[in-house]
């Protein structure tokens, strides 16, 4: 071994271990600040659920069972978010269900990060109906068959018929696609009586072992799905190569971004010290 490459593999083997925390640190939070976005595999049902929304024509409307509350966000946040930017920039009406009594507070903190209100208005392009479980049939059921029977005043106590966006608008036979995390309740109460499509998001627990057996890209009724922040974050790296625009890039890439450095700069530096040790120990030998 020549006396440069000797010096080389020397110098190698004696990198402070300060320098290497720096190193990693910077790998692990610099994306944390400026996501590049990793390549990472796309599960098909992600990709399945980003087209079905992209699929909405101008007018459509839809309808959104939001059960978001506080201490499950962790896993399904990156989905909601991921979402709500995609449908803050396509031409819909939203009907938007809270299904649980932390959802009112939670969707307005996500519209807010995101600046929904900036293009959609509430009224217009939009309609939060108040807190209320309709996890039974009676209560879904009334709903469907009208609005107004359920829900005669919106979120701040206005009339339904003094909303814009709700001229005319009453039963689920004129919604185009429901979004939701329930598929056997919501291919009963929807896609039966009214044909409606639908597609799932929610934590994995409660998407993952209960969706499958009722999606189908084709002919549905769940037309795409994604469950959990593993998911999520498939979501938002699809959106990002799709469009280029940092705006896509959540949490989800910043985290997956953030590991997937930290593990390369890992091995890399685990190569160094291998590559460091064989040559010293050729040049004892």
């Amino acid at each position: 071994m020549g006396k440069e490459n000797k010096n080389i593999l020397k110098m190698l083997g004696s990198i402070d271990y300060r320098i290497i925390y720096a190193v990693m640190t910077i790998l692990v939070a610099l994306p944390l600040v400026f996501p590049i976005g990793v390549p990472q595999s796309v599960s098909p049902n992600v990709i399945k659920y980003v087209n079905k929304l992209n699929s909405l024509k101008d007018g459509d409307v839809v309808c959104v069972t939001f059960s978001g509350y506080m201490t499950m966000l962790p896993d399904v946040e990156p989905i909601y978010i991921a979402t709500w930017k995609m449908l803050k920039f396509m031409d819909v009406k939203l009907i938007l269900l809270m299904s649980h009594v932390d959802s009112p507070a939670v969707i307005r903190q996500e519209f807010a990060k995101i600046g929904f209100d900036a293009v959609k208005k509430e009224g217009v392009d939009y309609v939060i109906m108040p807190y209320l479980d309709l996890s039974g049939d009676a209560g879904m059921m009334a709903f469907t068959q009208s609005f107004r029977s359920v829900f005669p005043k919106d979120i701040n106590g206005i009339p339904l018929d003094d909303i814009p966006m709700m001229k005319g608008l009453d039963s689920a036979s004129q919604v185009a696609m429901y979004i939701n995390d329930g598929p056997e309740f919501a291919t009963r109460r929807w896609t039966i009586p009214y044909g409606t499509p639908l597609v799932c998001w929610g934590t994995a627990t409660t998407i993952l072992p209960f969706v499958p057996p009722f999606y189908d890209p084709d002919r549905g009724p769940v037309y795409g799905y994604v469950g959990g922040a593993s998911q999520g974050a498939m979501m938002e790296a699809y959106l990002f190569s799709m469009t280029h625009d940092t705006f896509f890039a959540g949490e989800g890439v910043k985290t997956n971004d953030a590991k997937n450095l930290g593990v390369i700069g890992l091995v890399v530096l685990i190569a160094i010290g291998n590559i460091s040790m064989l040559g010293k120990n050729k040049e004892e030998n």
